[in-house]
């Protein structure tokens, strides 16, 4: 299930943010902050081109890791992943390319 959460407004930039987990699961507030931390660093970072103004972002739980996916228009980059045990280390953060 997709569910819409308050949007992530940065100067120049907006992102609709969304958790996409199963029904049941819920999504951990400090996974939520974290991934939210590292969409706003990679934005006001310069890694993100904030230029399209209107971008998306889904912190996806699945059953053993989660996973931050963000996008505009037709680009769509992949921020992290990290496993979803509450006992787990932060959030790895990729420089893949876009």
């Amino acid at each position: 299930m997709a569910e819409p959460h308050g949007a992530i407004v940065l100067p120049r930039t907006v992102f609709k943010w969304y958790h996409v987990r199963r029904a049941g699961v819920e999504v951990a507030v400090a996974l939520d902050t974290e991934a939210r931390q590292i969409l706003t660093e990679a934005a006001m970072g310069g890694v993100w081109d904030p230029s399209y103004g209107l971008n998306f972002a889904l912190l996806h739980v699945s059953t053993a890791q989660a996973f931050l996916i963000a996008g505009s228009g037709g680009a769509t980059r992949s921020c992290g992943s990290a496993p979803t045990s509450r006992n787990s280390p932060p959030m790895a953060r990729s420089s893949a390319p876009s």
